[in-house]
This record gives C-alpha cells, structure tokens and sequence, in this order.
C-alpha cells in the first residue's frame, strides 16, 4: 500500500481501531452493561470516521447521516434529502449502513442481535443494552 492514499490509510487504522473494542469484549467472560456501551460507543465513532466529542449527544440515526455526509462530503442535511429517493427494496443509505454495522458486531461478537429491537435503538446506550442483552441471555430457571 502507498503512502500516498491517506484515506485508505485512515480507514484501515479506524477499522483496526474498532475491532479492538469487541476484541476487548470478547475477551471478558461477563462484561458489564457499562463495558459494553463504552465499547460499542467507541466502536461506533471509529467505524463512523467521526469524533466522539464532535457529537457527543447524537442519535445513533444522526451519527449514521453524520458519517455518511463525511464520507461523501456533503452536508448532513442532504444525506436526509438525498435518502427521500427510497432504493427498490424501500431502504435508505442510512439503513443500510446501520444494518451493516449491526451485522459486523454481530459477526465479530459471534452474537444476533433480534431484529425488532435492532430498528428501536435510538441512542449507542440503547445499541450497547442491546448487544450486551445478547452476550447475557437470560437463563432458564
């Protein structure tokens, strides 16, 4: 790989970044509910290309929009504009990119995340609940 492609450069060292997170989850036998939505959270923002105390009270549907205007270097605002124009399947840029997120945790977490409650996370806790609810079932009694 050359030096002279800085944004390969950089989404290869996000993408490194993020994997140690769930690494670090993966490596504890019983995380607690706040491991997890630190590592989740963190995740996110690596795998978004975004920076956490830029947007430290976003949505997780505002991070998803955030990081795709970023990435395409447009304004927040078109993203939402330009997702009206729904693809054949009736999805958006941004629900697409927050169901491959979701995929590349449950993947690397070795986890499924249930769906229903997947398109109910609002904020990354809710996103971090979730996944931690998935590495915790609860047992039958």
């Amino acid at each position: 790989m050359s030096p002279e492609n800085p944004i390969l450069l950089q989404l290869l060292a996000s993408r490194e970044a993020s994997l140690k997170h769930l690494e670090a989850l993966r490596s504890v036998p019983a995380p607690s509910r706040q491991t997890v939505r630190e590592h989740i959270r963190s995740y996110v923002f690596l795998r978004y290309l975004l920076r956490e105390e830029e947007h430290p009270d976003a949505t997780f549907e505002e991070l998803t929009q955030r990081s795709i205007a970023h990435t395409a270097r447009i304004a927040p605002e078109l993203v939402r504009e330009l997702d009206t124009t729904k693809d054949c399947m009736g999805s958006t840029s941004v629900m697409a990119k927050k169901v491959l997120l979701l995929r590349g945790i449950e993947r690397n977490l070795s986890i499924t995340l249930p769906a229903v409650a997947s398109a109910r996370v609002v904020t990354l806790d809710d996103l971090g609940d979730l996944v931690w609810e998935s590495l915790n079932p609860p047992s039958d009694s």
